[in-house]
């Protein structure tokens, strides 16, 4: 009877066991199963990162062209304005220049005016009444002739040197502006 109960006690316990293995292959096949698919979830996952870094390594090399191109406008650009800023420099000093004859010659013509109204507009011709002989009024009045030639290409340059002002205001005003256009 001992082996007869022995017997069916393991006739019990080993459809238990054969079960208690199949539950544990089951549930091997389940992770192997869950493992394949994280894996297979993980292999989509890497190529559609893999393409997703192409398209950006794509557009890296857009964004670095346009960067190149940006950054030779701008070289192009500030030597446009150091070619600019010298050229309002030169103008400047032009200008100064022009500024600086016209009142030069500004204050001779003053002098010169103050001693003709001194002499009165009696002196030329008391000049010329005062030649001694002929040969002496012509020479009188050709000097005189002289003098007033001389005046009057004082006052030619004078007018020409206030003409040269005007136009190195004017070149002046529109070099700003255009410098004031680069900056914008």
């Amino acid at each position: 009877i001992t082996r007869l109960a022995g017997f069916l006690v393991l006739c019990m316990i080993f459809p238990m066991a054969v079960y208690a293995t199949q539950e544990k292959i089951d549930k091997v096949h389940d992770e192997i199963e869950d493992l394949q698919q994280q894996k297979e979830e993980a292999q989509q996952k890497a190529e559609s990162l893999s393409q997703e870094a192409g398209g950006l390594e794509g557009d890296l090399a857009v964004f670095n062209d346009k960067l190149a191109k940006i950054t030779e406008e701008l070289n192009v650009t500030e030597q446009q304005l150091e070619i600019t800023h010298n050229n309002l420099e030169e103008t400047e000093k032009a200008l100064k220049e022009a500024q600086k004859k016209e009142k030069s010659q500004y204050e001779a013509m003053k002098k010169r005016i103050r001693f003709l109204y001194e002499m009165g507009g009696n002196g030329l011709l008391e000049v010329l009444l005062s030649a001694e002989n002929f040969t002496d009024f012509l020479n009188k009045a050709e000097y005189i002739s002289s003098i007033q030639e001389y005046d009057r290409h004082m006052l030619d340059q004078y007018r020409e040197t206030k003409e040269v002002i005007a136009g190195k205001k004017q070149e002046l005003s529109e070099q700003e502006d255009k410098a004031q256009a680069e900056l914008k």
